[in-house]
Parts: C-alpha cells; structure tokens; sequence
C-alpha cells in the first residue's frame, strides 16, 4: 500500500483551535488534510460566545469531519447533525448563496435551496439531529419517522404538501448518506408518506372569464402586459419575468420562453415542455407593442419587464411587482388576494370548460399533468394557436355575457 492511499483509508480526527483576533471574541476553528491534493484546510466554526462548550464546538466540526473523511471506509459515530451540516454546506448553500443576477445551473433553483434549508432547520433538525445514523435502520425508528410526519400533516401547524415536501427531502437526504457510504439502504424507502398530503389546505383561487377581464381594466401599461401574459398564457411566476424581447416574434405573434426570473436570478426553465414555442393572443401582441414604445429598454437583448433600478440590467422581481402595484389595486376592486399563479389556475379552469385535455396541458406547458391526463406527445404550434383562439374566445363571450345580465 502507497503512503497516499494510506493516508486515503486512515480516518482523520482533525484539530480544533481557539485563535484570538484582533478585534472581537475568539473563534473556533477545524483543521484538516484534503485527501485528493493534500493540503491543510482551515474552516471558521462560529465565535466562543456562539460556541459557548466544547460540545457545541465538536457539533459544529462533525459536517466538516465528514467531509474530511469522504474517501475513508472507517464509519465512526455520526449523527444526523453532522450529516445535515453537511448536506447543507454543499448542496444547499451554493445555491442560496448564490450572487444576484447569476444563472442557475437547473439543477436546484435558490427558492427551493431556501425552502430545503427552512425545512431541515425548522422541523428535521430539531426532531432527528442527535439521532446517530446507524439507528434509522431499526424498524422502530422507521416507523418513528412515519409517525412524525403523518402528526405533522394532522397537527394543522403545515400544509399537507409541505409535510410531503419535507418527505420527500429527507428520502433525498438519506440517498446521499447512502451515497457517502454511512447506511447501506434508504430507510425513507420503507415509509409512507401521509395520506392526503398531496392536497392542498386551501382550493387555489381561480378568476372567471368576467372578473380576468374586468381585473385588465385596472392597471397601467406595464402591470397591464404582466396581467395579459400570465392569464392568457398561463405562465409561472418566473417565466413572464424571464422573457427577452428576442424572445419575441411580434409579427408572427410567437414567444419562445428559454429561462424564468425569480429571487433576483436567472433560471434554466427545467423540462423540454416548458421551453417552447406558444402563440400570442393579439391582445397581449397588441400590448406588448405599446409597452416596447414607452420603455427604455427595447433593445432585442433587453428585459420585457426591465427593473429601472438597475438600469435594466436585471428584471423586476416577481414578487416586488405583485405586491407592490398588482395586489394592492385588485384588492381595492374587490377582487381579494391573488397571486401569478391564480392566472395559471384560472387558464386551466377556462381550458376545461372549453378545450380538450391536450390542449390545456400544451397550452400550460406541462411535461405530464396528473390532473388532466398522462398525454405524451406534443402538438404543432397551429394547433396551439386554435386552441388558445378558442380559448380566448370563450373568455370574451363569457364577459360579454356576464355584461349584458348586469354581473359585472
């Protein structure tokens, strides 16, 4: 055996230090060899105030300790809170950290970073951290977690699919313990998710054809457009954000959607249906063209929603807009709380009524929606544009309706 695959197999403990400063308390700090190159690494733990005994001052290594033995077959007694340290520190936190304005790489987007992070901090630490991993192989403790979490979809305290997005993180947890060689198995493989945490507390607020069009009056130019696109488009939060007016053809009334915008980064948009061509009602044609004559940043390369803040360098936040101009006056109409997705939920209330399940599952982008149909295949960009003519039709007959029986 060679002295470096030796020191490969060896475990290493590493070394904790309290160093002064110039300025401020005393901090820890954990020292260790990286295996592949070599060399001496030194991670800051937290100040003595922070890290008031040196337990708290070796649970704060063990995410590094981990690390540090990545390559070593020598399992010691980990803790699901060293494994939660780790699993934070490298899949997590180049995410949320990640530098306004930068593009994500599609592999995890910063607001599910943020509510992974939340998740573990906020429920699966406080309940499973002291916990060592070998233990989650016991039946008992198995069934410990599936208990937990059907108590939390009972408990009120969380949405059903939050429960179930937690669930399903803490199965993407324990795969990477397997992966790093601490369990042999997937204990989340042997439990259940609680029934009913797929629904949603709450039914997702939908407008009708009558009150989307009358909701249109209200706005100016800007907020008007963003209204349009994520109505009669059906679009998420970030996609309308994220448009380029390269991605536009406003005389063949074509939009290709390419990356979204949100949490002041840039997005790839994850699935082949969502990257595709849709056609534009005339309407919203029409206002993007009004729109492009009163903005300042109408050059091809150019955000459609531009933040002025930033000399158009980025886009507006989703959020920011919503909350700031659109929320505001739609619930000074009477029109209660909505948000970009009751759009989306509206266009496929509409498509039900008057489309045929392809067509409202090509018309929202969906690589397979559940709650119409498991339908493959994708239809030619013709055929969009008649469904969503159809569609927009509808919508404007069942205004006209509503006006002439006095229902405005």
């Amino acid at each position: 055996m060679t002295a470096l695959q030796d020191r490969r197999l060896r475990y290493q403990n590493g070394t904790l230090e309290r160093m002064t400063r110039k300025s401020g308390p005393d901090i820890w700090t954990y020292r260790w060899v990286e295996r592949t190159s070599g060399k001496r690494r030194r991670v800051q733990l937290g100040t003595v105030k922070e890290l008031r005994t040196m337990q708290a001052v070796k649970q704060a290594a063990d995410g590094y300790r981990l690390t540090a033995n990545s390559e070593s077959d020598v399992v010691r007694n980990v803790t699901m809170s060293a494994v939660l340290d780790r699993y934070e520190r490298e899949f997590l936190t180049p995410y949320t950290e990640r530098p306004l304005g930068t593009i994500d790489d599609g592999k995890i987007s910063v607001q599910t970073a943020k509510s992974y992070r939340s998740y573990i901090r906020g429920w699966v630490r406080p309940r499973w951290e002291k916990y060592p991993i070998s233990e989650f192989v016991k039946p008992q403790l198995r069934s410990a977690m599936e208990t937990w979490l059907a108590d939390l979809c009972k408990s009120g305290k969380l949405a059903p699919k939050t429960v179930r997005s937690i669930g399903s993180l803490m199965r993407l947890i324990f795969r990477r313990i397997v992966k790093w060689g601490y369990l042999a198995s997937n204990p989340m493989d042997f439990v259940d998710l609680p029934e009913g945490s797929t629904r949603r507390k709450e039914k997702p607020r939908s407008l009708t054809p009558t009150e989307f069009l009358a909701l249109l009056k209200l706005f100016g130019p800007r907020e008007r457009l963003a209204v349009e696109i994520a109505g009669w488009l059906g679009t998420r939060r970030s996609e309308g954000f994220g448009l380029k007016w390269q991605d536009l053809d406003l005389d063949r009334c074509v939009v290709t959607f390419r990356q979204g915008f949100v949490s002041g980064r840039i997005s790839q948009l994850k699935t082949e249906a969502s990257r595709t061509q849709i056609s534009l009602p005339e309407t919203v044609r029409d206002s993007l063209m009004a729109w492009k004559k009163l903005t300042p940043y109408s050059a091809l390369d150019n955000w459609v929603f531009a933040s002025p803040a930033t000399n158009g360098q980025r886009p507006m936040w989703p959020d920011s807009m919503l909350a700031d101009y659109i929320r505001p006056i739609a619930e000074k109409g009477g029109f209660g709380r909505i948000g970009w997705h009751t759009f989306r939920h509206s266009l496929t209330s509409w498509g039900k009524q008057v489309l045929t399940l392809e067509e409202t599952k090509e018309l929202i982008r969906h690589a397979n929606i559940q709650t119409t149909s498991d339908i493959y295949g994708g239809l030619s960009l013709d055929a969009k544009r008649a469904a969503q003519t159809r569609l927009v039709k509808f919508v404007h007959e069942e205004g006209e309706k509503a006006a002439e029986e006095g229902n405005l």
